[in-house]
């Protein structure tokens, strides 16, 4: 278990000139998760700074296309490349070390980034990491949220909650970032930590 959040999470660790750890859910030869919902939320840890890692999300959209949404430290600038958005990873590579939630706003990001397709009612196929992320949980909705939109007694009952002491306050333990930006109505304050990501 992982001695922060107390559960079990999975742990990829990449060297030089070996192969890249990877986890892809769901394992390949298995059908496409198929999970309904504007927004995905992940709980992730990037494992150091300067460390390569790659975070591919696969969305099916309103029209049943299949687009992949690949944030990665590779790349420079974001561009599409067939049915790939290929996104720079730099925000998230600036949390090293802590638990983020990385809120994912499906129809924003292919409005932003494959404008030729509908953006309507998406779908999660899956997701794939590699190279140096630690991960917990995900998990998709309708509803915009964040820490500081439940109240604090119904705050344990949250699909990604994450253990607080009584005097700490979220946002300076954990990190909060939304790709491509925060939605209205998000009410997140400061809790999008280290910006938006795409």
């Amino acid at each position: 278990p992982d001695g922060l959040l107390g559960r079990r999470v999975f742990v990829l660790r990449s060297r030089p000139l070996k192969p890249t750890a990877t986890l892809a859910v769901p394992r390949e030869g298995r059908p496409p998760l198929g999970l309904p919902g504007r927004y995905v939320y992940m709980q992730l840890r990037v494992a150091g700074r300067g460390r390569p890692f790659a975070l591919h999300v696969d969305v099916l959209a309103a029209d049943r296309s299949a687009v992949r949404l690949s944030f990665a430290t590779c790349f420079a600038a974001a561009r599409r490349c067939g049915s790939v958005v290929q996104l720079p990873a730099n925000a998230l590579a600036g949390t090293a070390g802590t638990w983020i939630v990385l809120a994912l706003d499906l129809p924003a990001l292919l409005r932003a980034h494959a404008p030729d397709l509908p953006a309507g009612r998406c779908a999660l196929r899956g997701f794939t990491l590699s190279g140096n992320l630690s991960f917990a949980r995900a998990f998709t909705s309708d509803e915009v949220h964040s820490p500081l939109r439940l109240p604090p007694e119904r705050a344990g009952e949250w699909p990604l909650a994450l253990p607080l002491e009584p005097s700490q306050v979220w946002i300076d333990r954990y990190g909060w970032l939304w790709a491509p930006c925060e939605p209205a109505g998000a009410q997140g304050g400061d809790v999008a930590q280290g910006g938006d990501v795409a």
